[in-house]
C-alpha cells in the first residue's frame, strides 16, 4: 500500500525486503508441512489405513437434492433458490430453551434412543415376523448367501422333476426404490397393523407421492414391508389346487420366488394357466404399488433340452426374453452343469481392472502387501463364500496377486524371488501374512455347515429334506449332490467336533452330536462298546427333571454316566431348539477366521521371524530382513542360479 501511494527507492526497497520475508516464512511453513506429511507417510503409507486407501483410489461420494416443491406447488430447480435462507440459518443455529429441553426429556418413552437409529432399531426387531422367509434382504438373521445358495439348488435339478418343463423367471424392477407409491406403502401399514402415530413419522414433514429415499436408514424397511404384499400373493397361489409349481425335492415344501430386495427369482412351472395366474399376480402389483418390471431386462430360463415350441410358448405368456445358462444372481454364477472356467471369467475381469486403477500409482513392497490383503484377496470372498470354484481359477488369482507383488514396473514380468506358497503363510510361520483361497474357500463352507446345524431358515429347511430327510447329517453319507453339498460335507468332521449343544428341549441324538462336551459318543466310546440304537434322543435318558441313573449306568461306560450326571446340566425352557456352541471361541459363535485357523496349511512357527515383524516396524525394514533371512535377495550369486 505504501509502495503504491509513494513509489519511491526507499519504499521499494521496504516492498522487496517484505516480500523476501514473506517467501522465508511461507518456504518455512512448506517444509513443516512437507515433513509432517512425510511422517504420516512414514507412520500409514504402506499400512491397511484410511489415508493409505485415500491416496490410492482418491474417490469421494455427494448425495445432491435436484429439487423440491415449495409450498406452492411449483418444482424448483435452481440451486440457488434452494439454498436455506438467513432466517433459516438463524433458526437452525439458534440455542434451544429450558422449556423446549424440558418438554423434550418429559416425552422420551422407554423405546427411544438418543438418535434417530433408534427408532429404525425397533422397527428392525419386528421384521422377521412380518416378512416372509422369502425375502432375506434387510432382516436381521437372514443372509444373502442362503438365497444364492437355495436358488442354486434349485437349479442343479432343473430337469429331474416337474412335468411339464421347469422355469426360472428373473425380474428386474425398473428403479424400484423410486416408484413406490406412497398412497400404496401407507395402506400396507394401515393393513399390517402399525399405529397411525409410527404411520405419520414414517411419512415425515416432506410429502412425496411415490419412491424412498435411498441412504436414509428407515428406507430398506419400508421398501420390503411394501415388497412383502408380492410375496403373500406368490405364495399364496398354492391355495389354488389347479396350480402347478416348480418340481421341488419330495419332501421339501413348495417355493415360489426368493427376493433380496428388488432382485426377484420366481420359480415356476412351463404350465400355461399356472405361469398366467404367476403374471396376473404381477401385473396387479405394479399397478397396485406404482412399480413396473422391465420386460426388456427380465428373462426366463429352461433347460436346454426342452423342445423350442415350449420355450416359444412361455415367451409368448410371460414377455420376457428366452436366457441362457448361466445367469448371475446376487453377484454370483447360476447353472446346471459342471463348473466350467468361463463361468469365472467376470471375477478375474474385475481383479484385473482393481489391479490397472493402481498401475499408475507408485506402490512399495508395503503398500503392495497392503492392497492385495485388503482388497484384492477379499474380492473373491463374496464368490468363494458360496462356490467352490475349479482349481484353476483360484491358482490363476494367486499368479496374478504374485505378479503385482514383485512386479517392478508397468508392464512385462519380473522375478519372483518366493513362491505364492511360501507368502500365504502367517508371518510367524514365515509368510507374509496373505492367505491362500482355497484355505477361504475350506473356512467359508464350514460356516455354510455351521449355519446348516445351527440356524432354521428355507435354505437349510431345503437342505435337510433333499439331503438328510432318513440319516442324521452327521452320518450321512458322500452320495450325488451339488457341488456346494459336496464341500460341505468334507468339513463336516471339524466343525462337528468343535459344536457342543446346550441341553434345552432334549432333541439332540444321543451317540452322533455332542452334547456332553466329549464328542459325539459314537466315536467316543470303545469300539468294542454295545450301542443301544434304541435310545436315539437325550430326553429319552431322563426322568422328570432329573437323570435316569439306572439308564445311564446301563448305557454308557462307568467314565461316561458319571461325567453326565456331575458336569451336564439341563435348562428346559419349552417352545426353544436345543442351542449350539462353538468351543473354540469365547462367545461360542462361529467365526470365519478360527475355522481357517483350524482348516490352513500350516507351518512351524520360527521365533525369528516374530522378531522381524515387530508391531510399528516400517514394513520396508521388516520386509528387508525377511528377504535377507530366506536368502532371497537380489545377490550375484542369486542372479548366477
Amino acid at each position: 500500500m505504501l509502495f503504491e501511494e509513494e513509489p519511491t527507492i526507499e519504499n521499494r526497497i521496504v516492498l522487496q525486503k517484505a516480500q523476501s520475508k514473506l517467501k522465508k516464512h511461507l518456504s518455512i511453513e512448506e517444509q513443516y508441512w512437507k515433513q509432517k506429511a512425510g511422517m504420516i507417510w512414514f507412520a500409514e503409507g504402506d499400512r491397511n489405513t484410511s489415508f493409505f486407501h485415500n491416496y490410492v483410489n482418491g474417490k469421494r461420494k455427494k448425495l445432491q437434492l435436484k429439487r423440491i416443491k415449495s409450498s406452492s406447488g411449483v418444482w424448483i430447480e435452481d440451486q440457488e433458490q434452494l439454498a436455506t435462507t438467513a432466517d433459516h440459518n438463524l433458526e437452525l443455529s439458534r440455542l434451544p430453551t429450558i422449556e423446549e429441553v424440558r418438554a423434550v426429556i418429559f416425552e422420551l418413552s422407554g423405546e427411544s434412543a438418543s438418535d434417530p437409529d433408534g427408532f429404525t432399531g425397533l422397527l428392525e426387531s419386528i421384521l422377521p415376523s412380518l416378512v416372509s422367509p422369502n425375502q432375506s434382504r434387510f432382516v436381521k438373521g437372514r443372509s444373502i448367501f442362503e438365497n444364492i445358495l437355495l436358488t442354486q439348488e434349485i437349479v442343479t435339478d432343473i430337469r429331474l422333476r416337474g412335468k411339464p418343463a421347469n422355469v426360472v423367471i428373473k425380474l428386474d424392477m425398473a428403479k424400484a426404490y423410486d416408484r413406490v407409491s406412497w398412497k400404496y406403502l401407507l395402506h400396507v401399514l394401515r393393513k399390517m397393523g402399525f399405529s397411525k402415530n409410527f404411520i405419520n413419522m414414517s411419512s415425515g414433514f416432506f410429502k412425496s407421492t411415490r419412491g424412498v429415499k435411498q441412504g436414509d436408514p428407515l428406507s430398506p424397511a419400508l421398501f420390503i414391508l411394501s415388497a412383502e404384499v408380492l410375496s403373500r400373493c406368490l405364495n399364496k397361489l398354492f391355495e389354488d389346487k389347479s396350480f402347478v409349481g416348480f418340481g421341488m425335492p419330495k419332501w421339501s415344501d413348495p417355493l415360489s420366488h426368493l427376493a433380496y430386495a428388488d432382485d426377484t427369482i420366481n420359480f415356476a412351472s412351463a404350465h400355461p394357466p399356472s405361469l398366467s395366474k404367476i403374471m396376473a399376480v404381477l401385473g396387479n402389483y405394479e399397478k397396485i404399488s406404482g412399480q413396473m418390471i422391465n420386460k426388456d431386462k427380465s428373462s426366463y430360463y429352461m433347460h436346454s433340452k426342452v423342445a423350442n415350441g415350449l420355450f416359444q410358448a412361455v415367451g409368448a405368456i410371460t414377455g420376457f426374453a428366452r436366457g441362457k445358462f448361466p445367469f448371475t444372481y446376487l453377484g454370483c454364477p447360476i447353472f446346471y452343469t459342471r463348473r466350467r472356467k468361463d463361468y469365472y471369467e467376470d471375477l478375474i475381469k474385475k481383479v484385473k481392472a482393481k489391479l490397472h486403477s493402481w498401475k499408475v500409482k507408485l506402490l512399495s513392497f508395503g503398500g503392495k502387501a497392503t492392497l492385495i490383503s485388503s482388497v484384492l484377496q477379499s474380492m473373491p470372498v463374496h464368490m468363494l463364500s458360496i462356490l467352490d470354484p475349479p482349481n484353476n481359477i483360484l491358482k490363476h488369482l494367486h499368479n496374478i496377486f504374485a505378479r503385482f507383488f514383485w512386479s517392478t514396473k508397468e508392464e512385462g514380468r519380473s522375478r519372483h524371488w518366493a513362491s505364492w506358497q511360501n507368502l500365504y503363510l502367517p508371518k510367524e510361520e514365515g509368510g507374509l501374512g496373505f492367505r491362500s483361497l482355497h484355505d477361504v474357500s475350506r473356512a467359508m463352507f464350514a460356516k455354510l455347515w455351521w449355519r446348516f446345524r445351527t440356524t432354521k431358515s428355507l435354505w437349510s429347511n431345503f437342505i435337510w429334506n433333499k439331503y438328510c430327510k432318513k440319516e442324521l447329517p452327521t452320518v450321512v453319507h458322500f452320495r450325488k449332490g451339488s457341488h456346494a453339498w459336496r464341500q460341505m460335507l468334507n468339513t463336516r468332521e471339524e466343525v462337528e467336533h468343535e459344536i457342543v449343544w446346550e441341553l434345552k428341549s432334549e432333541t439332540t441324538n444321543i451317540w452322533h452330536e455332542n452334547w456332553t462336551g466329549l464328542g459325539a459318543l459314537y466315536h467316543v466310546l470303545p469300539e468294542d462298546f454295545p450301542i443301544n440304537e434304541d435310545l436315539q434322543d437325550v430326553a429319552e435318558l431322563r426322568q422328570g427333571e432329573a437323570w435316569d441313573i439306572q439308564l445311564l449306568d446301563q448305557t454308557f461306560n462307568e467314565e461316561i454316566a458319571e461325567h453326565i450326571r456331575l458336569n451336564v446340566y439341563y435348562e428346559g425352557s419349552e417352545g426353544y431348539w436345543d442351542r449350539p456352541y462353538r468351543m473354540p471361541t469365547p462367545s461360542g459363535k462361529f467365526s470365519v477366521s478360527s475355522a481357517w485357523q483350524i482348516l490352513r496349511h500350516k507351518a512351524d512357527p520360527n521365533q525369528e521371524f516374530k522378531l522381524m515383524w515387530i508391531k510399528g516396524l516400517p514394513f520396508k525394514i521388516s520386509f528387508f530382513l525377511w528377504r535377507l533371512w530366506s536368502q532371497e535377495i537380489a545377490t550375484d550369486d542369486m542372479w548366477r542360479r
